[in-house]
């Protein structure tokens, strides 16, 4: 044939070929080969940020925006934890070391652990009511505690 072969998946692939002569001056070559290598693309990847301002709110929150890669699968852990492709999350206050690593597919190289730094959720600021003017309330003794009545 004269099509020029194409491979897409990595590895050796073994290329045969031969020359035929249009020209009645010239023979025709044996056929041979050769070994094309493809190798695995470097991946392309966006590494995930810490989100910063994080406070104390009894929810679980995400302590990271997520990274994106064009191939392979980009996974996350806090500390010594195993690593998942879920964003890593929390809900104590704290700070927690995060890491991200990129497993590699069939035609991407992978990365190495990597860290990304402490992620903080720090403590939140209370919400009260402020106390009541102590002119207007009414308070009743009792020997164990006061009780408040009414707050005129």
């Amino acid at each position: 044939s004269t099509n020029v072969p194409k491979a897409s998946t990595v590895g050796d692939h073994e290329v045969y070929y031969y020359v035929k002569s249009t020209n009645p001056d010239y023979i025709d070559t044996e056929v041979d080969s050769l070994t094309a290598t493809i190798a695995k693309a470097d991946n392309e990847y966006t590494a995930p940020t810490i989100k910063n301002g994080l406070t104390f709110t009894g929810e679980s929150q995400e302590l990271i925006i997520a990274g994106s890669t064009t191939g392979g699968t980009m996974k996350y852990k806090i500390g010594n934890g195993e690593y998942s492709t879920e964003v890593p999350s929390a809900t104590a206050v704290g700070s927690y070391d995060i890491y991200y690593m990129i497993e590699p597919d069939g035609n991407h190289v992978g990365l190495e652990e990597t860290k990304l730094g402490p992620a903080e959720i720090d403590k939140a600021t209370p919400t009260f009511v402020p106390p009541i003017n102590k002119e207007t309330l009414t308070f009743k003794y009792s020997s164990k505690f006061f009780v408040l009545i009414s707050n005129n």
